[in-house]
């Protein structure tokens, strides 16, 4: 049975990570719902690879399968906010949770955070199953957002 590895991002997860983002039902739940195209995506990861504000990593089993991606946006001095996506070929096996948990679990030792939240849509009830699965608890709904915040104990 393979196990879960997180690992930092590379130049190699640029195509998978551009797949994923693209796909139909990743775009009906994110924020923004258009699809983004090859050059807007190549920008976009060259300048994120190197942002010191962001931590990215890619999920994936021992064999090498890629689940999906983790990443932090830094907020403020030590608190982030969270995201998710996984390969569409790994949801739906309980994989979310895994993720987001360990995600979490490693900014914290690494980055030694204080406060990681996530904003998922209201209608989102996959990613606010597998975040409250994780370890998140409902701070506020504002409209159509959820925000949650990750609880350590």
């Amino acid at each position: 049975m393979p196990y879960l590895i997180l690992r930092k991002i590379k130049t190699t997860d640029k195509k998978d990570i551009f797949v994923w983002r693209n796909d139909e039902v990743t775009k009906k739940m994110s924020f923004n719902t258009s699809p983004v195209g090859i050059k807007e995506h190549e920008i976009w990861f060259n300048k994120a690879i190197n942002d010191k504000e962001r931590v990215f990593y890619i999920a994936e089993f021992d064999n090498g399968q890629k689940i999906g991606i983790v990443s932090f946006d830094r907020i403020d001095s030590n608190d982030y906010k969270v995201n998710v996506n996984l390969n569409s070929a790994f949801r739906g096996r309980g994989l979310g949770s895994m993720v987001i948990k360990e995600g979490c679990l490693r900014l914290i030792a690494e980055k030694n955070t204080a406060y990681i939240i996530a904003k998922v849509k209201a209608d989102n009830t996959a990613s606010i199953k597998a975040f409250t699965k994780a370890g998140f608890v409902k701070l506020s709904e504002e409209g159509n957002v959820i925000n949650m915040c990750f609880r350590t104990g």
